[in-house]
Formats: C-alpha cells, sequence, structure tokens
C-alpha cells in the first residue's frame, strides 16, 4: 500500500534514452523556429521601413502612420 504514495525520497523511474532525446530535439527545434520567426520579421520590418518614421495623431495614441523621411542629399 505504501507504494501508491508518490515519495520525492523513492528512486526514480528510469528515462528512456530515446524520450530524452526527442525532448531535447523538441526543445532545440523550438529555439531555432523562434529565432527563424522573429528574425525574418524583424529584417522585414526594418527594410519596408529604412527610410520612414511613425507619427502619432494629436491625442499621441490615435492616427498612427508611417511617414517617408528624406535625407539632406535627397533635398538636394
Amino acid at each position: 500500500m505504501a507504494k501508491q504514495y508518490f515519495s520525492p525520497y523513492a528512486p526514480r523511474t528510469p528515462r528512456s534514452p530515446r524520450l530524452v532525446l526527442i525532448w531535447i530535439s523538441c526543445f532545440l527545434f523550438l529555439l531555432w523556429l523562434t529565432w527563424f520567426l522573429s528574425g525574418r520579421s524583424m529584417d522585414e520590418r526594418v527594410a519596408h521601413h529604412t527610410n520612414s518614421r511613425l507619427q502619432f495623431g494629436k491625442d499621441g495614441e490615435g492616427d498612427r502612420s508611417w511617414h517617408e523621411v528624406r535625407d539632406e542629399q535627397q533635398q538636394a
């Protein structure tokens, strides 16, 4: 009857090396996927808005839009 209860001091059941490799592989894949997606979206945003700046409306929050910023060389 004592084996029905969980004890933190009891010996652990052995883990399968295959199961450990599957968990590590999934974790590494999720890390790579996060890095890939965040880097890809950042490159697109930077490339799209390189010569732009975000302007806010009169109240500071509404009517946000991107406006092109012209360099001094372009104006001449």
